[in-house]
């Protein structure tokens, strides 16, 4: 567990993060995976593998106080993300709203990969022909899908129902990003993705299913568990 002062003056006690190495032990470039509160971390350890089998030296930074904020998580993210770049070359994945976090932070990597993070305000329907609903009605499920789910702090939940219609103020990368978003994502479906990228200086935008590369849709929580999309976004990363 770390613990720093960094964030604006935000109390060192509520900075705690765990910053794990997780896999082998390797040189090189680190790929910091954020994981997004409320998900249990091995949720990620597919992403994990296929990151290592490119090469890439594999760390998860978690948030398991319960009285995190999101400036909090925004502000560990990017001590995380110094803790490693002080030695390294950095890389950056995170799927749903542990990309928020990263955008909050304002961390530059090498490269960066967001997978069904939205990017702006994304109220949506419940699914084709279903009555119009946001997706904070229903939060953290079952919309996201089989993630598996761990306790987050009230503050942080009530931030996700509040993005869906006012999402905050981040300023655009600049290092080469993929962003990946499906049709069956109620999180960051996918003109809530396109749309708001449009003017980042090097965007890599796909989105999965039929109207994508690939024939399968893939709803919120299979982004994150889908072996093919892990090997996608590790070869981006390791680029």
């Amino acid at each position: 567990m770390h613990r720093s002062e960094r964030g604006g003056g935000i109390p060192e006690a509520m900075l705690a993060f765990e910053l794990m190495d997780i896999g082998a032990s390797l040189t090189g470039t680190a790929a910091l995976v954020v994981v997004t509160p409320g998900v249990q971390a091995e949720a990620y350890l597919g992403w994990v593998h296929a990151l290592e089998e490119q090469g890439l030296d594999a760390w998860l930074v978690r948030f398991p106080a319960p009285d995190q904020t999101v400036e909090a998580v925004s502000a560990g993210v990017a001590q995380a993300y110094d803790t490693l770049s002080a030695e390294r070359e950095v890389v950056v994945a995170a799927h749903g709203y542990g990309g928020t976090f990263v955008l909050l932070s304002g961390i530059e990597p090498a490269r960066m990969a967001l997978v069904g993070t939205p990017l702006g305000p994304h109220a949506a329907p419940l699914a084709m022909g279903a009555p119009p609903r946001v997706v904070a009605e229903e939060l953290p499920c079952p919309l996201v899908g089989d993630l598996p789910l761990e306790p987050y702090a009230a503050e942080v939940g009530l931030a996700y129902r509040a993005w869906t219609t006012e999402y905050p103020t981040y300023t655009p990368p600049t290092a080469p990003t993929l962003l990946v978003s499906s049709g069956l994502d109620c999180v960051a479906p996918p003109e809530t993705v396109r749309l708001p990228s449009q003017g980042w200086p090097d965007r890599h935008w796909e989105r999965t299913g039929r109207l994508g590369l690939d024939l399968g849709e893939l709803d919120h929580a299979m982004l994150l568990s889908d072996e093919h999309l892990a090997h996608r976004l590790a070869r981006f990363l390791a680029e």
